[in-house]
């Protein structure tokens, strides 16, 4: 399956926001894929190839949160990190992240 389509499935199972998260509902991206690939919709290649590119760009982060935190001074403050609005914006920035790199694949036809 094209790189495009494992994250536009996926990303129906990311967590819009904090009343929105859950198991089923994850508001990371890798667990959205992770949930997705253990429905069905596509293939356990195309779910470890797909977390491979994320880790490669977040690389030598382990998520988008710590990711924005060193390289971009987002998030540094411990108050601020506990806070709703910031999980929710945070949310808002994994959901535009995934589709750029729809967009992105999509121009490569993957």
């Amino acid at each position: 399956m094209k790189t495009s389509e494992v994250l536009a499935l996926s990303k129906l199972l990311l967590a819009v926001g904090w009343k929105d998260s859950s198991p089923s509902k994850p508001g990371y991206i890798c667990y959205a894929i992770a949930n997705a690939s253990r429905y069905g919709q596509f293939s356990d290649e195309d779910e470890i190839r797909v977390k491979r590119e994320i880790a490669s760009r977040l690389y030598p982060h382990l998520t988008l949160g710590s990711w924005l935190e060193h390289e971009h001074g987002i998030g540094k403050d411990e108050c601020t990190k506990r806070s709703i609005a910031y999980y929710n914006k945070l949310q808002a920035t994994r959901h535009a992240w995934v589709d750029s790199m729809i967009a992105e694949f999509q121009s490569k036809g993957d």
